[in-house]
């Protein structure tokens, strides 16, 4: 593949490349579909809309991906190009990185506690198999389950 003369033009100081412009556009795209996704799986987590969930995850997955080779790639430009990091551009998508990362620790604190929930929910109607043992180690314990109901009061 034969550069374009674009390409060859030595870049003036705290100006990208055309390659590394092209990239960040790259990225940014990546960036802004990936907080879109980001946002729909929040919602449906909060609503509890499990059947949505997993094409929204294979989505996440699929746009992290490209999001992580088109990054390293710019990255490795800057590298070899000395880009300037302090250019608007780069500015933009590292606070969409930030806004990106932000939101998925959110929906990870959400389905944490969710999860957390349904575990002490199971707790109280099946008890843990497991108590302190001598030494302080887990002691298998057998539980009579059998005589157990559920209640259901109006």
């Amino acid at each position: 593949m034969r550069p374009r003369e674009a390409d060859k033009r030595v870049p003036a100081e705290g100006e990208c490349s055309p390659l590394q412009g092209e990239l960040l556009g790259v990225c940014s795209l990546k960036a802004e579909q990936l907080l879109q996704v980001l946002e729909e799986e929040s919602s449906v987590l909060r609503a509890f809309q499990t059947e949505q969930l997993l094409p929204l995850l294979s989505r996440k997955e699929a746009l992290t991906l490209e999001l992580g080779e088109s990054v390293g790639e710019l990255a490795r430009l800057k590298a070899l190009n000395g880009a300037a990091a302090d250019s608007p551009a780069y500015k933009r998508l590292a606070e969409r990185l930030k806004e990106i990362k932000q939101k998925n620790r959110s929906n990870q604190v959400f389905v944490e506690g969710s999860l957390l929930y349904l575990q002490d929910l199971l707790k109280c109607l099946r008890p843990s198999t497991y108590l302190p043992g001598r030494g302080g180690g887990p002691q298998a314990a057998a539980i009579a389950v059998k005589g157990l109901a559920l209640r259901k009061e109006a």
